[in-house]
Order: structure tokens, then C-alpha cells, then sequence
């Protein structure tokens, strides 16, 4: 029993440890495994996700429509990551333990911000008084 418990004590030391001694951002097997299992068992939120995002880009009429569609695939999409991520989580693939998908997660869809498209601006139209002192003849 003593030998249990300094197993367990050494144990919780070492993982505190290796806790201290990972940079907090750097994405690791953990969140890579996390990723896959939330893809896995919540992926089903994709579907209220991406229609109200597409709401929110689109309006409600294309939201409603389209976004059942679009849904669907990242739905179907994201089981299918969070398989492979969670058999995989060990795996250095792809580089850094990078996600597949963006978002990473399933209901970081409901907090994506519709990315402004630059516009054109329009075309310069010559001012006046530039018309006015071109048709001007010139003096000598």
C-alpha cells in the first residue's frame, strides 16, 4: 500500500512537470485527441452552426436554404476528422498537431465573424475644372 502511494505521488509530481514544461499555446497529442473526440460526439452541432452562420452572412433566405446543405457536408465532414484525429492523436500529422478543420471546434462556429470582402472603390472621374482647362485653347 505505502509503495501505491509513492507511485502515485511520483506520478502526480512527473505530470506537473510535464505540464510546466509544455508552452501553454503549443497545440500537443492532447488537443489533437480533445479535437477528435468533440467531432466525434458533438458533431451534430454543425448543423444549427452552420445555418445560423450562414444566416448571419447570407440572410435568412439563403441561410435557411443553403445552409442546410452546406450542414450536411460539415456535418458528415467533421465526424469523419474527429475519427481520424482521435485514432491518430499520437501522430505528429499534420505539422505542430495542427487542426483539419476550421474552426477546431464544432461550436466555435456559432462565434465566426463574416469576413469584410474588399470593395473596389469606383472609378475616378475627372474633376471640372480639369474637363474645363483641357478644351481650354492654349495661349501663347
Amino acid at each position: 500500500m505505502k509503495l501505491h502511494r509513492q507511485l502515485v505521488v511520483v506520478g502526480a509530481v512527473a505530470l506537473c512537470l510535464w505540464g510546466l514544461a509544455t508552452p501553454v499555446w503549443a497545440e500537443g497529442p492532447s488537443d489533437k485527441l480533445k479535437r477528435g473526440l468533440a467531432g466525434l460526439f458533438c458533431g451534430f452541432v454543425e448543423v444549427p452552426a452552420t445555418i445560423c452562420e450562414e444566416t448571419r452572412h447570407e440572410g435568412p433566405a439563403l441561410g435557411l436554404t443553403v445552409g442546410w446543405f452546406k450542414c450536411a457536408g460539415h456535418f458528415i465532414a467533421r465526424e469523419f476528422v474527429g475519427l481520424y484525429e482521435t485514432l491518430t492523436f499520437p501522430v505528429s500529422c499534420p505539422d505542430n498537431y495542427k487542426p483539419y478543420m476550421q474552426p477546431a471546434y464544432p461550436w466555435d462556429r456559432f462565434k465566426s465573424k463574416k469576413e469584410e470582402s474588399p470593395v473596389p472603390p469606383p472609378p475616378a472621374i475627372p474633376a471640372w475644372s480639369a474637363r474645363a482647362q483641357s478644351a481650354k485653347p492654349a495661349t501663347p
